[in-house]
């Protein structure tokens, strides 16, 4: 992974104000000095979709959390984070899921679960110029990205990517389709070659 290509501003400028919430201004300084991203405080990126800071920024956070907070901490700051990423991207980015052009709602809610999942990975590969492999059967779907800028660097004993899981899982309900289950079965942090994704769908 080339960890000096520019990564949207808004990815870093929705994590830090996320931090905020949770931990509050002092931690989320914390986190910046920590990760050696001094130049942040009271200085974060803006919230637009112009290319900006290098993913060595985002995971140097991503990092700097897991350290501080241990993995349990991370993955209880991190809970719904993709929640709400999916619900920023359905008002603000409607084209990189298909809406406007895919008709949605002449297809069962679960065809309509994996053809928005296909529409998204598809336009993040061209996004971001990477290569997503998706795998889908009647009942599951089995998701490996080339590269993940959640844990490069990252040492767990569990899979800490919760961010994926909970967008997808948002996806579904979004969609009204609840039969359906999300949860990330390998990952780089714990030593597998790429992170997975499994979801079973009913």
């Amino acid at each position: 992974m080339d960890l000096d290509r520019q990564l949207p501003n808004y990815l870093i400028h929705f994590i830090l104000h996320r931090l905020e919430d949770t931990v509050g201004k002092n931690g989320t300084s914390t986190i910046l000095k920590y990760s050696g991203n001094d130049r942040l405080l009271d200085n974060y990126p803006p919230r637009d979709y112009e290319m900006g800071e290098p993913i060595r920024t985002f995971t140097g956070i991503i990092t700097a959390l897991i350290e501080v907070y241990g993995e349990n901490g991370f993955r209880a700051l991190m809970r719904g984070v993709g929640v709400e990423s999916f619900h920023i991207m359905i008002e603000e980015l409607p084209f990189l899921l298909g809406i406007g052009e895919i008709d949605y709602e002449s297809m069962e809610p679960k065809q309509r679960f994996i053809t928005m999942y296909k529409f998204f990975a598809d336009k993040m590969n061209e996004f971001f110029q990477a290569n997503t492999v998706l795998e889908i059967t009647d009942n599951r779907i089995l998701d490996t990205p080339e590269e993940c800028t959640w844990c490069i660097g990252v040492t767990t004993k569990r899979p800490v990517c919760i961010f994926t899981e909970d967008f997808y899982t948002a996806m579904a309900k979004w969609l009204e389709f609840d039969a359906v289950t999300i949860r990330e079965i390998e990952c780089v942090a714990t030593g597998d070659p790429f992170c997975k994704y499994e979801t079973i769908m009913k």
